[in-house]
Order: structure tokens, then C-alpha cells, then sequence
């Protein structure tokens, strides 16, 4: 991992109804070369249902990019 900025991570997880909420929000990291830019990962889970969001920016490697 090159880079890694300010992150911000906040999550709860109650054991009595097995209920998880997990956001991570990153504004930029570089990891192997692929530059993420403005990446956010939202989890949910009930039971064994789990569910996952995950939006970005954009997201580059070399002269490659995608943009929203």
C-alpha cells in the first residue's frame, strides 16, 4: 500500500438480534498501482443475511480509468 488517507470507519454489531452496520468511508488509497478515489463501503447484516455497498469515484491504473 502506497497511500492511504484519513479513513473513517464506524460500525456496531448487537450479539442478542445478531444485527451488524458497518461504514467505511476512504478518500484515497493507492494499493498496487490502483488508485481508488472517494471509496465507500456500506455493510448490513441480520441473521446470515448479509448485504454490501460499495461506491466510488474513480478508480485508475496507469493510462486506465473509470469514472462515474
Amino acid at each position: 500500500m502506497k497511500k492511504l488517507s484519513n479513513s473513517r470507519i464506524e460500525g456496531h454489531y448487537t450479539s442478542e438480534n445478531n444485527k451488524l452496520k458497518l461504514n467505511c468511508q476512504v478518500p484515497e488509497i493507492n494499493y498496487s498501482g490502483v488508485q481508488f478515489d472517494s471509496l465507500y463501503i456500506s455493510i448490513t447484516g441480520s441473521g446470515t443475511k448479509l448485504t454490501a455497498d460499495l461506491h466510488l469515484k474513480k478508480i485508475a491504473y496507469d493510462s486506465i480509468y473509470i469514472d462515474d
